[in-house]
């Protein structure tokens, strides 16, 4: 089993020069937990919807504070580019890559998903939901 047949083709990519808040609300919208930045069909980063809270939290965060922590969130997300934000530490394989393989990356590593590549070009990504998911359906075909 090889990651080009159990992929996922449909992707999110994004500018380096994108908003925080921006991205986020996209993410929201489109149920999605990670996306890739790309630039010139070139992948820069990923950025997680978790990365988010990465930003500074004051520690007098709760009690009469917590609406002005919550702006000042949001206002950091609107101020801040993704490029300011995004882990440049991509895992990129081929899509032709063994499927157990890439399962081994991402625990050993703590990384997902993956950027599938073809070439220097993203065709696709794999995480572990697609990783169980052929496991399942290899199972039920025996």
């Amino acid at each position: 089993m090889i990651v080009k047949d159990f992929m996922q083709k449909d992707f999110m990519v994004v500018s380096t020069r994108s908003s925080l808040r921006t991205i986020a609300e996209v993410m929201i919208q489109k149920k999605v937990e990670t996306v890739f930045v790309v630039e010139n069909e070139k992948v820069l980063g990923v950025l997680g919807i978790r990365d988010l809270f990465t930003l500074p939290i004051p520690a007098s965060f709760g009690g009469p504070m917590q609406r002005q922590v919550e702006e000042s969130l949001i206002n950091r997300w609107t101020e801040t580019p993704v490029e300011n934000l995004m882990n440049p530490d991509v895992i990129r394989i081929p899509e032709d890559y063994p499927l157990m393989l890439a399962a081994e990356m991402m625990v050993n590593r703590g990384k997902h998903p993956l950027a599938v590549m073809q070439g220097e070009k993203m065709v696709g990504t794999i995480d572990r939901r697609d990783i169980v998911q052929a496991l399942l359906m290899l199972n039920t075909q025996k």
